[in-house]
């Protein structure tokens, strides 16, 4: 029998056949220097915005001085016991001189405290620092801070108290706090963002075994909300961010020396001790370790075995006799925190975590719009699926628990907070969906809508930078951003009431927060909130749907077979002068 083979043009064949992951095939030459590259010019970037940032949002707000406190009462007082840091106004080396001075003399803070060239928060900020205590048990452990008030003789009364948020923070920057106070963390913070840069950089190169979507992935991901915003705040977000994305990369590769596997294993045990919400995650790459290791030479498998295990069981342990300590129980204490929600409400923060007018990762940075091209497109090829599949292991679980939790945007604090340690993960689809466009026509309309799509994500970003405060929205249920900053520049461009541009901007986003409060207030007001905050998705979700359907529309097309009139003919290869003729079957 004689078979013509069916033979494409090796033009054909670039254009129709899927994007091999490079850790299938070869793992890509990626220079030594690379790396290091990005995470310096990270580091400068971040380093110029600094001193606005610090200056600007002065004193520290929100959870961040419970962080310090933590931090101060460990090296000062050798104890996790803040008791006597409050009734000491131990916060007064946390805040401005003139803070303290004026308490301690007028008992309050007013505007004519505050320096005349004065650029950060205005009166409001609470002085003396009110605890975030973790709720003991029982309760008569409970410390009093109020000063003046002498402490009770027996020792386990009335004399306990601990914060309620994650230890592991404050360990991490307690030396660049001992050292340089806030400035300084803010600087270390930079240096772990420069550093999540790097491994940003480095999953996207080593998925697509390409230079161009690891730079575009880079530059999309650190200089955008909420990476950059976070890079110079003290919350766990970017530290486990970093963590996390490191530990999935080195998993993923497998080929890891005996110091790599230490610090995957330290990732994974330290990830909880940042806050426990982060348990599932931990629990997932501790899964996918095991996963991969058994790839791993028979010889060298149960030393790795040896040095992640050890790490993550001693972690558990010391972790539950922490929560015993404090709550008489080896599983933290719900209570510490807002609770949970019902299945309407996890909807809500699920919906309102990507496209809440305030808090919406969406919103704040349409760019990751593109995270859900890659995704898809990762599901259409056979050989992502198994990294997609690890992907959605680590990410969903977390992302069920934060949606679940009643205040899923995180109170005071940057859009997309509690996204943002998982966000790096998604580089990976992110880098995908660009290298998957190889004809020149496909890729440059696609990453035209990339370059739309990130200038809206870096003017938002601006806009932060600009006004350091309009990241934080609590509770009104409007952006400060397009409240004052985009109302107020589109005033001065049509010359019309900023005040009407802004009702007429931020009616075009829902917010899902304000069904929380609302529903505090009665439930028909909690209703009318929820409908109104529905209501105004359509526009929002209809625009995300677009990109998305254009994005796969142009990659379907792309992989459309060329007709066969279009199909060069195959030429004749010099060594093999029969190559074309047909075979013996």
């Amino acid at each position: 029998m004689l078979q013509l083979p069916a033979q494409l043009s090796t033009r054909q064949k670039r254009d129709t056949t899927a994007v091999a992951p490079a850790s299938q095939s070869r793992r890509p030459t990626i220079a030594w220097w690379e790396p290091i590259l990005v995470a310096a010019i990270t580091m400068v970037v971040l380093s110029l915005v600094t001193p606005r940032i610090t200056a600007m949002l002065n004193p520290v707000t929100g959870d961040e001085p419970f962080y310090l406190m933590t931090a101060g009462t460990i090296w000062y007082n050798h104890t996790l016991n803040e008791c006597n840091s409050y009734r000491t106004h131990a916060e007064a080396k946390i805040y401005p001189p003139f803070y303290g001075q004026a308490y301690s003399t007028k008992g309050r803070i007013d505007l004519s405290d505050f320096p005349s060239d004065w650029q950060g928060w205005p009166p409001g900020i609470p002085y003396p620092l009110p605890p975030h205590p973790a709720i003991l048990v029982p309760p008569s452990r409970q410390c009093n801070t109020t000063p003046n008030v002498p402490l009770p003789a027996d020792p386990t009364v009335g004399n306990e108290l601990y914060s309620k948020h994650g230890l592991g923070l404050s360990l991490l920057v307690l030396p660049a706090y001992i050292i340089g106070d806030r400035l300084l963390v803010v600087y270390f913070l930079n240096f772990l963002a420069a550093i999540l840069a790097a491994n940003i950089y480095l999953f996207a190169r080593e998925g697509t075994g390409k230079l161009l979507p690891a730079i575009l992935t880079w530059i999309a991901f650190s200089f955008s909300a909420p990476i950059m915003a976070y890079s110079f705040l003290i919350f766990p977000e970017l530290p486990v961010a970093l963590f996390i994305v490191y530990a999935f990369r080195r998993i993923r590769l497998w080929h890891n020396n005996w110091l790599q596997i230490a610090a995957v294993g330290f990732s994974i045990a330290f990830i909880p001790w940042m806050h426990y919400r982060f348990i599932p995650v931990s629990i997932a790459l501790f899964l996918y370790y095991m996963w991969q290791e058994n790839r791993q030479p028979s010889k060298e498998r149960l030393r790795n075995y040896i040095i992640v295990a050890a790490q993550v069981v001693v972690s558990a342990i010391l972790m539950m006799a922490f929560f015993y300590q404090r709550y008489a129980q080896l599983i933290p204490n719900a209570s510490d925190h807002a609770g949970s929600s019902d299945v309407a409400g996890t909807i809500r923060g699920a919906v309102g975590s990507l496209i809440d007018e305030q808090w919406g990762l969406f919103v704040a940075a349409p760019i990751f719009i593109l995270t859900i091209v890659g995704l898809i497109v990762m599901a259409l090829q056979k050989g992502w699926r198994k990294d997609l599949l690890w992907l959605a292991i680590v990410f969903l679980p977390y992302f069920a628990v934060i949606s679940n939790y009643a205040q899923w945007w995180g109170e005071w604090c940057p859009p997309a907070r509690y996204l943002t340690s998982v966000l790096p993960l998604l580089a990976l689809p992110f880098a995908v969906a660009i290298d998957s466009f190889k004809a020149l026509a496909y890729k440059v309309v696609y990453l035209f809508i990339y370059g739309v799509l990130l200038l809206t994500s870096y003017a938002v970003m601006y806009g932060f930078i600009y006004q350091p405060r309009w990241m934080y929205n609590q509770p009104s249920g409007q952006s400060s951003l397009l409240v004052f900053g985009l109302s107020d520049v589109l005033s001065k461009i049509t010359h019309q009431d900023p005040g009407i541009i802004a009702t007429t901007l931020t009616s075009k986003f829902p917010s899902f927060v304000l069904p929380y409060f609302d529903y505090f207030n009665s439930k028909v007001q909690g209703d009318a909130a929820v409908a109104a905050a529905w209501q105004a998705s359509k526009l929002p979700i209809f625009v995300i749907v677009a990109i998305i359907l254009i994005s796969i529309g142009l990659y379907a097309l792309q992989q459309r077979p060329k007709h066969p009139a279009n199909i060069e003919p195959a030429s004749a290869s010099p060594s093999s002068p029969m190559s074309g003729l047909p075979e013996a079957g």
